[in-house]
């Protein structure tokens, strides 16, 4: 004997007290004979629930899929066999330009992460040699920046002191292959969308404080003060450097006239380095490791935002997308084999970016002719490094920082696009002076959180009302009501036929406020759900709309108690006078305002901001509020409909609470006149993805085609016949409440509710 699946399911279910089948019992056993012969003559389309073995199978890899996910981790593939003199000629003038401007930044940014100025140079060349392979911007240069620098010195600061027995190289080494193994993670796993949680706020916010750290740190080495401690919190540097001006020396002259000169011409070119005398594997040593595990996420984050940023922002100028997952792909690797070459963690530049952009490259192989240069800066100019004014290096990095800072014009358009984003920018910016750059991130990026969240669970949806739209295009001579040829007027011209259109009852939003705006039908409500509907906000959702819809409605039947005690608590009574046992005359006015308001009819929900699969906790909610409802409109029965229900799992999960089609006891009452609303279109050619439009041949309508389907000259010459071969239910009619769009919700309540009387 065989047993199904299905079978050996209910008796497993059976076996440890669950009902497998408790939820399909609920549903009116003849309500798909009857939803068939309503869709007649059309075929009928029953949907089936998905599964969670049928969501297994279509994540499972594929033979293709593998090989897929394997060659896109090396983009260069796709258009390195169509490379050609002309992109090679591109390519060698914005890598060689490239490279005579990163070798003095390089030098500059190496001083700022407190290491010799050549491990600069094989951060830079590091990237320039490997981002080809990964990459997918043609604009990108990887290499040391300010912001990153200023991290890894900090960082080495901090374990320097903790852990004497490392030097400095040795951290910043270990800590650029630490944070490159997890990117090969995220970039592995396609985790690229965690990012997208952190806002542009927070990384302006780090950015500009760092920038206003750096320049500071700089400004003692800049006017050759001593005695300043340029390590701490940046408004002490401010304080010591204000103090120390009278001790300024003669290298003041050297860095006031570089930052002078760098500020007046835009490029400042320097030619110095050492060969790869510092290469050799990180040091991975527990101790070590342990230190910087804490540092990790700070620097995890800058890497892939400021590379991401820089790669959209000049993917979108250059008219080309970027693959934010292989990006981070394209960092890991550098950061995981540049710590080899004597390498500290990189990533984007955005300076190195404008300048490749500028000098027009053409692909990612741009960057070896940049690592070519850096090569012979590295053999060829070592003699030179040992000459370099330290001064003069601190212009340098205070130019490049204060380019990165955000603009007052560019903060006073984020105010006027989002205020809240303007406190969250100042507070991550003092946080950063005021005490460090990584707890003026973590500042930055709980807040932005935070408002998220809030945004999230105290999200108020509208209640929707209907009016009529026309369209009224500008120079149209067509349209008259009359008929006539005559000039067309505001009051005598309708140039489009009416649509229904949903602005918000309250009229809070930007429509014009003379314009009307009405609920479909006396106790009939639309509610559109403003942010999605999770367990967050599921309870402001059913206290708006139950506080609502009570207030514009009255109970269908009055409770009445024989005793005073045997109402609930939480109930109002009306007040009578013991003597003469009336109602007071306030008690008698709510009476007769009472009487005027209608009963609860119908609620139509708005589903277009829930998107995919509904949580437990806002199912439940909407039970609870269906709970409420029917007991206030009892002994009636309250009609549900869904608009823009698409997702098969949010109809799965509906159907199980028992939304999506008509209780029992609303067939029974209606005398067999039940007849649901279902919207259809045209079905597939065969062997084609495209429809065919049962009224087109030839772009041309057919004459007559524009008539109703139940039109009975069109069932008499065998039209309707011709299109019920054409024309499909959109949605199963198994499940009649859940419709293609609002309008046709609306439709549907009110034919239902005129069946009904």
């Amino acid at each position: 004997m065989v047993v199904s699946r299905k079978t050996l399911g209910s008796l497993l279910g059976k076996a440890v007290g669950i009902d497998t089948d408790a939820h399909r019992r609920q549903i009116p056993d003849d309500l798909v004979d009857r939803a068939t012969r309503a869709v007649a003559p059309f075929d009928k389309f029953l949907e089936d629930d998905p599964t969670v073995k049928e969501w297994i199978l279509e994540h499972v890899p594929t033979k293709d899929g593998t090989i897929a996910y394997i060659t896109s981790f090396f983009p260069f593939t796709k258009w390195i066999y169509r490379y050609n003199t002309r992109w090679l000629t591109g390519d060698i003038i914005a890598g060689t330009t490239l490279g005579l401007v990163v070798v003095p930044q390089a030098l500059s940014y190496a001083l700022l992460a407190n290491l010799s100025p050549e491990y600069g140079l094989y951060t830079s060349f590091t990237g320039a040699s490997l981002y080809w392979l990964f990459g997918t911007s043609k604009d990108i240069a990887i290499g040391a920046t300010a912001v990153v620098s200023l991290l890894v010195g900090k960082t080495g600061d901090r374990i320097s002191e903790e852990l004497p027995e490392f030097n400095r190289e040795q951290i910043a080494k270990t800590h650029a292959f630490l944070a490159g193994c997890v990117l090969l993670v995220f970039g592995l796993l396609r985790l690229d969308w965690i990012i997208e949680f952190i806002p542009h706020v927070a990384i302006a916010a780090f950015v500009t404080g760092a920038a206003v750290t750096i320049t500071l740190s700089q400004v003692p080495t800049l006017l050759g003060i001593t005695g300043v401690d340029s390590k701490g919190p940046a408004y002490q540097v401010a304080i010591g450097v204000l103090k120390g001006l009278p001790r300024a020396k003669m290298d003041a002259a050297i860095g006031l006239t570089a930052l002078l000169l760098l500020y007046s011409i835009k490029w400042f070119c320097e030619r110095m380095a050492k060969r790869f005398s510092r290469a050799g594997a990180p040091t991975l040593n527990p101790k070590l490791l342990s230190a910087l595990l804490p540092e990790l996420p700070a620097t995890v984050v800058i890497l892939v935002l400021e590379h991401i940023a820089i790669g959209k922002s000049f993917g979108r100028i250059n008219n080309y997308t970027v693959v934010p997952s292989q990006e981070i792909m394209s960092i890991a690797a550098t950061n995981i084999l540049g710590p080899f070459v004597g390498a500290y963690a990189s990533t984007g530049s955005f300076g190195g970016t404008a300048i490749l952009s500028k000098a027009g490259v053409r692909t990612p192989l741009a960057g070896i002719f940049n690592g070519f240069i850096l090569i012979l800066a590295l053999y060829a100019l070592t003699n030179v490094l040992y000459f370099i004014p330290m001064a003069s290096l601190a212009a340098l990095i205070i130019h490049a920082v204060i380019n990165v800072m955000e603009s007052p014009s560019h903060l006073y358009k984020t105010y006027l696009i989002s205020p809240p984003d303007m406190a969250i920018f100042f507070a991550g910016v003092f946080v950063a002076i005021f005490t460090s750059l990584e707890n003026g991130i973590y500042v930055t990026v709980a807040m932005s959180i935070a408002l998220l969240l809030l945004r999230l669970a105290r999200s108020r949806g509208s209640l929707m009302g209907r009016l009529r739209v026309y369209h009224y295009p500008r120079g149209s001579k067509a349209g008259a009501v009359d008929g006539s040829h005559s000039k067309p007027s505001s009051e005598t011209t309708i140039m489009t036929a009416p649509r229904s259109a949903f602005l918000p009852l309250d009229r809070r939003d930007a429509s014009n406020p003379a314009v009307a705006v009405e609920s479909p039908r006396p106790g009939v409500f639309i509610y559109r759900f403003s942010m999605g509907l999770n367990y967050l906000n599921q309870a402001q959702h059913v206290d708006h709309i139950t506080q609502h819809i009570m207030r514009e409605t009255r109970r269908t039947t009055k409770t009445q108690y024989e005793h005073p005690g045997d109402a609930p608590w939480n109930e109002p009574q009306p007040h009578v006078n013991n003597h003469s046992k009336q109602l007071s005359a306030d008690d008698v006015d709510d009476a007769e305002q009472q009487t005027c308001k209608p009963t609860l009819r119908a609620v139509i929900l708005d589903l277009a901001t829930v998107g995919s699969a509904l949580d437990s906790g806002a199912v439940e909610g909407l039970v609870d509020l269906r709970t409420q409802l029917d007991h206030w409109a009892a002994p009636d029965p309250v009609e549900w409909h869904f608009a823009h229900a698409g997702d098969r799992w949010t109809r799965r999960a509906l159907a199980v609470a028992g939304f999506g089609y008509p209780g029992a006891h609303r067939l029974e009452r209606d005398g067999g006149r039940w007849e649901p609303l279902f919207g259809l279109s045209e079905k597939k050619r065969e062997g084609s993805g495209s429809a065919a439009s049962p009224g087109i041949t030839n772009n041309n309508p057919r004459p007559g085609d524009d008539k109703p389907l139940n039109d009975a000259d069109g069932v008499e010459n065998g039209r309707t016949a011709r299109r019920s071969s054409r024309l499909a239910p959109v949605y199963g009619i198994n499940r009649p409440n859940f419709h293609i769009d609002l309008e046709a919700a609306v439709e549907a309540c009110e034919r239902s509710l005129a069946w009904e009387g």
